[in-house]
């Protein structure tokens, strides 16, 4: 079955899962329970998924507090009268949180029993609900029309190694996204909040709304903000977040994460996702920022660094016959500089030989 190595960001991303979470049927339901059941331990990116399309926007029918109390003498009537019949097993989940939460309890087997019971009630308030919704929606349709559309338009930029690309928000915002990364956000920001969804390193010039904050969302790491400018990369062992004007607010989802942290101009937070530890403090504006700069920046950098900053920057695969004679701890700066001149200058420092062919780089050295 697929969807088996899907992160909760391509659970987002993905149109079968939206349209379970968002509009549910018995089809869907079926669909998902039997997924989990043979993917349990996918169970955790389902609920963050499932958060994380809570923030976009939603469209909800609701109930008058009457309706809902009619509804629930139903649901006490039929309890009294035990009509529905324990002996069969062709129980209908309302919705992605129920088929959740089977999962989640499902250690408790002595509750089966009560479970589906309960559920065979509340498919009774399925049914009226529909009813009442479906009746008193007729004349709302007839005059009006929700603000909110029924399914999330998502948009989708991505680039490729040695790509750079500049995105501007429809609420003004600013995003340069660096290469191999990929952004993602809702074609129509919500009223509440302004959620996109970052793979790789951008930087994001936020403009101000005082009622509706700015979110990043990499991970398990939200990045909160008003109106201000900051740089998020995603590589490596951790994410790091670096604040270069106004604030921000970054919390993480682990149950054991410390309260959120807030960055003032020229201080660095970075999570670690193995340890679920944030550790902040200050950073190298050149040499975190300069890529949107069209710079490249080493500092005392070893020898992996360099070639996989070069490969990313210029879309090359870069291959070493042997081993350095020298102990890397690089520094150097290029501003708007070709490969060959790139890699000419380094090899004077570190000793080496190169040669370039199509997308391939050799190194040879002394």
């Amino acid at each position: 079955m697929k969807y088996s190595s899907y992160t909760a960001e391509d659970l987002v991303l993905n149109p079968e899962f939206r349209e379970w979470v968002l509009n549910p049927t018995v089809a869907s339901n079926t669909f998902w329970e039997n997924w989990l059941k043979q993917y349990p331990e996918k169970l955790q990116e389902v609920k963050e998924a499932k958060e994380i399309l809570k923030k976009f926007p939603l469209e909800h029918n609701q109930l008058k507090d009457e309706v809902v109390e009619d509804i629930w003498k139903i649901l006490e009537q039929a309890s009294k009268n035990d009509e529905f019949d324990e002996a069969k097993d062709n129980t209908y989940v309302l919705n992605s949180e129920t088929v959740i939460s089977r999962f989640e309890t499902k250690k408790e087997q002595k509750g089966i029993s009560l479970w589906r019971k309960c559920l065979r009630y509340a498919a009774v308030a399925v049914l009226v609900i529909a009813s009442i919704v479906g009746y008193n929606s007729l004349d709302e349709q007839k005059t009006e029309k929700s603000n909110v559309p029924k399914h999330i338009a998502m948009v989708n930029k991505e680039t490729q190694r040695g790509q750079k690309s500049t995105i501007y928000l429809k609420d003004g915002s600013k995003v340069v996204l660096n290469a191999n990364s990929k952004l993602t956000y809702p074609e129509q920001f919500s009223k509440e909040n302004r959620l996109v969804i970052l793979e790789g390193e951008a930087f994001f010039e936020v403009a101000k709304e005082s009622n509706r904050p700015f979110q990043v969302r990499t991970g398990s790491v939200t990045t909160t903000a008003l109106g201000t400018s900051f740089n998020i990369n995603t590589r490596n062992e951790a994410v790091h977040i670096a604040l270069a004007t106004g604030k921000v607010v970054v919390s993480g989802d682990s149950k054991n994460q410390e309260p959120d942290i807030i960055l003032k101009p020229g201080e660095d937070t970075r999570y670690f996702t193995k340890t679920q530890e944030f550790v902040t403090g200050l950073f190298d504006y050149d040499l975190i920022l300069g890529w949107k700069d069209q710079t490249i920046v080493f500092k005392k950098a070893d020898e992996d660094d360099v070639f996989s900053t070069l490969e990313n920057w210029y879309d090359v695969d870069i291959t070493r016959t042997n081993k350095p004679s020298l102990t890397w701890d690089y520094s150097g700066e290029f501003i708007k500089m070709d490969l060959n001149s790139v890699l000419l200058s380094i090899g004077f420092t570190m000793d080496f030989e190169y040669t370039i062919k199509e997308q391939k780089v050799t190194i040879t050295y002394h």
